[in-house]
């Protein structure tokens, strides 16, 4: 058995590898060319001759996740993937084929745009990013924490408020702490509209649910089920079936290794 595929570029230097005997192709997808360089050069152990390389960005090899998630039944369907983590961005699958874009940016939809009063942070990562990413639900319940909201997150962070993170919301909220509650469900709404404006834009049959804050579910996924209704087109929100992630945080790996698996299959 040789290996035939090494999917780069979702954490790490080698994130997904592949092994099968159809082949011995090397293929290297990551965002960044040093890496592909050191493959090239023999720096990395994993180097084969006739390397095939495949430039491709970390978000898409992250959102080809959602195409293992829901199996084979994707073929003949629209589903999108909405990952959220310390960042949010989404893989959109039709007939079974990854949209990807005029310039391969097809589901940044962390730049959506949910509230007019615009604010800094959204110029660096984008509105929607901003108000309901895992990494801003952290940055928010410090900002909070520095005002002197008091909160049995500083207990949880061992009183250092700058170690706050989602994960710190997440537990304290789970304790019914009413400040962690507060930004979790501050973030349930943008969730919502986001996820509104991908139901009414693309009318999907399904929205597949990962990434690091979905990790909190029994949290987030029925209020935002309730949530996204008020906001998208009343038709294309009562087909859409909002569920979760099947493969959790490996999924990524699954996606690099069917990004690369497919450019030599």
């Amino acid at each position: 058995m040789q290996i035939a595929v090494i999917g780069s570029g979702y954490v790490g230097l080698v994130t997904a590898a592949c092994l099968a005997d159809s082949g011995n192709h090397v293929v290297a997808v990551d965002s960044d060319r040093a890496k592909i360089d050191a493959l090239r050069s023999g720096q990395c152990p994993f180097f084969e001759p006739g390397l095939q390389e495949l430039v491709h960005k970390n978000a898409q090899a992250d959102r080809l996740r959602f195409s293992t998630d829901v199996g084979s039944s994707c073929a003949g369907v629209r589903v999108v993937f909405l990952a959220v983590g310390t960042g949010i961005g989404a893989g959109i699958l039709s007939g079974g084929r990854l949209i990807r874009g005029s310039r391969d940016i097809a589901g940044a939809v962390g730049w959506f745009g949910l509230d007019p009063r615009f604010k800094s942070e959204y110029a660096a990562m984008g509105c929607f990013e901003a108000e309901a990413s895992g990494g801003s639900i952290g940055r928010k319940a410090r900002e909070l924490l520095a005002v002197g909201e008091p909160s049995a997150m500083r207990s949880i962070a061992k009183g250092r408020a700058e170690n706050v993170t989602a994960r710190t919301v997440v537990e304290a909220a789970r304790a019914g702490d009413p400040l962690a509650r507060h930004v979790l469900d501050t973030a349930v709404i943008y969730l919502a509209m986001g996820i509104a404006n991908i139901v009414s834009i693309l009318n999907p049959e399904m929205v597949v649910l990962g990434g690091g804050l979905f990790q909190a579910a029994d949290l987030l996924l029925e209020p935002v089920r309730r949530e996204f209704k008020r906001w998208a087109q009343p038709l294309a929100a009562k087909r859409a079936k909002i569920v979760l992630s099947v493969l959790g945080e490996d999924a990524g790996l699954y996606g690099a290794a069917k990004l690369a698996w497919d450019s030599v299959s």
